[in-house]
C-alpha cells in the first residue's frame, strides 16, 4: 500500500528535527566540557597568580 505524497513530509520533518536536536545536543555537551576545561584553567591561572603575589610580596 503506497503512501500519499503528503504523509511522507511530516515524517521526514521529524526525523530532520530529532537528528537536529541530536546533534544540539552532542554540541551542548561538548561546550559544557569545553567550558568545564576553561573554567579549571581560569581557577588555576587565579590560584598561580595569588601565589606568585605572595611570594613577590613577601620577597620585597
Amino acid at each position: 500500500m503506497p503512501f500519499p505524497n503528503h504523509h511522507l513530509t511530516p515524517n521526514d520533518e521529524e526525523v530532520a528535527k530529532r537528528k537536529a536536536e541530536e546533534k544540539d545536543q552532542e554540541i551542548s555537551k561538548h561546550y559544557s566540557v569545553g567550558s568545564n576545561l576553561l573554567m579549571s584553567f581560569m581557577v588555576a591561572g587565579i590560584v598561580l597568580a595569588v601565589i606568585v603575589g605572595i611570594y613577590y610580596w613577601r620577597m620585597h
